[in-house]
């Protein structure tokens, strides 16, 4: 019975580890992406400033607040929120220590992991969820400023 146990927390810590794993991969794109918006936004903006030499109207305005939107959503995406962390070893120690009789088998050792890499994953899924929001927000945002300054130039506003 014992070794069932084993080998089922050792599965579960396994998939654990894979999920972790995934969403830790997904922080980095989601980073990265963030980066990369920031970045078109800066360079749509410089371009903004030498395309068009009209006096400032309600074209212009619009196309910079859209663009300023998607800059600051860009930002916050690529922000290093602070998140759950895992015990330090000191911590274990002591854990282990104080609660001997808990942790005579290796599942018993196993669901301590299960427990730390749960609490990590849930708090970088839930950050990851609001960089996704923010991301999505820079990205409209952006492709509503290009569709206004096509709509102007197309009109004759710019």
């Amino acid at each position: 019975m014992e070794e069932k146990a084993d080998l089922m927390m050792e599965q579960i810590v396994e998939l654990g580890k894979y999920s972790y794993d995934m969403e830790r991969e997904r922080e980095e794109s989601l980073i990265a992406q963030s980066g990369r918006m920031v970045t078109a936004v800066a360079v749509f903006l410089a371009l903004l400033g030498t395309w068009f030499t009209k006096p400032l109207n309600l074209s212009y305005a619009a196309i910079i607040v859209c663009l300023l939107i998607s800059l600051c959503a860009a930002v916050w995406g690529g922000w290093r929120y602070k998140y759950t962390i895992m015990h330090t070893v000191d911590d274990f120690y002591n854990e282990v220590g104080e609660n001997q009789e808990c942790y005579e088998t290796k599942a018993q050792f196993n669901m301590q992991w299960k427990y730390q890499i749960s609490a990590i994953h849930k708090s970088k899924h839930k950050i990851n969820d609001i960089r996704s929001i923010c991301i999505m927000i820079s990205m409209i945002s952006f492709i509503s400023a290009a569709l206004l300054i096509s709509i102007a130039l197309f009109s004759g506003v710019l």
